[in-house]
């Protein structure tokens, strides 16, 4: 039986609130404060790059280390700065010269891998440094893959590091950190010899391939995710290798901040409400069709899409789905921005359906809240999703989620209990299920009204997640 506390040390290139870029900003900010907050068995530590546009008067930082180490054949200096944000201590790192680019992430492929392995290799040396030992290190991605690998040569020389277990998340299998093949060398980390049998050929110079070899366990961010990259349709060529590793899997679903996604309390909507007062939810519809200039009717059905706009996303099964609905009355709103191509055909969309779409192609935090908050039902058509977050938050806001069933989306809903699924990625397995639901909003209100409460009801916290991550790091050290 453990005794003492267990040391953990989370590592990721963002992590909220000093810096977010996407969604795993959001998860390394959550889940180490969630573990800290809900398992006092856990000394629970987070590491970032101190990017350049991390802001230092915000959150007062303290030099605590300078440190010098070898990254290949170079001699690399690195500081090392600390913080505490609700009694988490958080460690950020910064190369000396500093970042001359102030992007979380670089556009410059090559500029990125080095970034990231100048930060993997320093947590390591950090360790050291501050003489603190975890017993799990906790990665994520491909950007601190090359922490696993590194780790997984020191151990055959270095007694400091030997005891040291490493995770992986995945948080979306199809970004692998590209071709490495010299920095890999240059670092003495290439895994080529021996060939790892059950990766192909190109996969041996990626970083998060090699370090899904490597880790002592991997996590991906749902359980039905967990099952997804096993197949050939979401493996993305390294099936066969995590198909051998199956046992070394964990499906554990993401939540939410439930303080920050909140309706009751909500400063960015017109009118906060409860599932027990739904009427007052009424005026944040109006308030939305008023403000982008859509007719004012509360018995129109109103949709949303809020997303990052990608294939992944599904637009292109969004897009084919309109003209199939066409003859039904809807309103329809898209918050998003991303592929240049894919922002144009909404674009279209907006003027071929005046009267009835509206297109925003930006990043807004405050009109995705009232998306949220006024939407009858929130599309998320993705081809796959590895978790999700936004149909949480839609259920959270009482907007019915209308997706496709996969990962963490056919973890989440209930199918007609707090959102619908459709199970292929087509358009007219979207239009089906859209014309199911529409059909309920228009003539079944009884129905929809419960439907919404178990939505709203529905619970996303954290908590749950934070003691499945602290039975895995327990059953990892034995």
């Amino acid at each position: 039986m453990i005794t003492r506390k267990i040391k953990i040390l989370f590592t990721s290139a963002e992590a909220e609130p000093l810096v977010k870029i996407g969604g795993l900003g959001d998860y390394a900010g959550s889940l180490p404060l969630a573990l800290q907050e809900y398992q006092s068995q856990l000394d629970v530590r987070l590491v970032i790059p101190y990017h350049g546009c991390i802001k230092p008067d915000l959150w007062k930082l303290t030099h605590i280390k300078t440190v010098n180490f070898e990254f290949g054949k170079e001699q690399k200096k690195t500081e090392i700065f600390k913080t505490n944000i609700d009694n988490l201590k958080i460690y950020l790192i910064r190369p000396i010269p500093p970042y001359t680019n102030p992007s979380v992430y670089c556009e410059d492929s090559e500029e990125n891998n080095q970034k990231y392995a100048f930060f993997s290799f320093a947590c390591l040396e950090m360790l050291k440094a501050i003489q603190w030992q975890p017993d799990v290190i906790h990665t994520n991605d491909w950007h601190t893959s090359f922490l696993v690998l590194k780790l997984n040569r020191l151990k055959e020389s270095v007694d400091f590091y030997k005891n040291i277990k490493t995770l992986i998340t995945i948080h979306n299998l199809g970004y692998m950190g590209g071709e490495n093949s010299k920095l890999l060398h240059k670092l003495g980390i290439s895994m080529k010899d021996p060939i790892i049998k059950e990766l192909p050929a190109w996969a041996l110079n990626q970083p998060l391939p090699l370090g899904l070899a490597k880790t002592d366990h991997i996590v991906t961010v749902s359980p039905t995710y967990a099952k997804e990259i096993l197949t050939n349709e979401f493996g993305y060529g390294l099936e066969k290798l995590l198909q051998k590793r199956s046992k070394l899997i964990t499906g554990i679903l993401n939540g939410i901040n439930q303080k920050k996604w909140d309706p009751t309390i909500d400063n960015n909507i017109p009118s906060n409400y409860s599932f027990k007062e739904l009427d007052k939810r009424c005026k944040n519809k109006t308030y939305l069709q008023m403000t982008l200039n859509l007719k004012q009717d509360l018995k129109m059905p109103l949709l949303g899409v809020i997303s990052r706009m990608d294939l992944q996303k599904g637009f292109d099964i969004l897009i084919d789905t309109i003209p199939l609905i066409a003859h039904h009355p809807w309103q329809l709103i898209i918050l998003g921005s991303g592929n240049y191509e894919i922002e144009q055909a909404c674009s279209l969309l907006e003027k071929k359906y005046p009267q009835r779409i509206r297109v925003v192609l930006r990043f807004d935090d405050q009109l995705a809240r009232q998306i949220y908050a006024g939407t009858d039902m929130l599309l998320i058509p993705s081809r796959y999703e590895p978790c999700g977050t936004t149909q949480m938050i839609a259920m959270r806001y009482g907007s019915i989620p209308i997706a496709r069933a996969t990962g963490g989306l056919k973890d989440t809903i209930l199918h007609k209990k707090n959102g619908y699924l459709f199970k292929k990625a087509s358009p007219h397995s979207l239009a089906r299920t859209l014309q199911e639901a529409i059909h309920c909003f228009n003539h079944s209100q009884i129905e929809w009204h419960e439907m919404q409460c178990t939505a709203m009801k529905s619970n996303f916290s954290w908590k749950q997640s934070a003691q499945k991550y602290a039975n895995l790091y327990f059953q990892m050290i034995g």
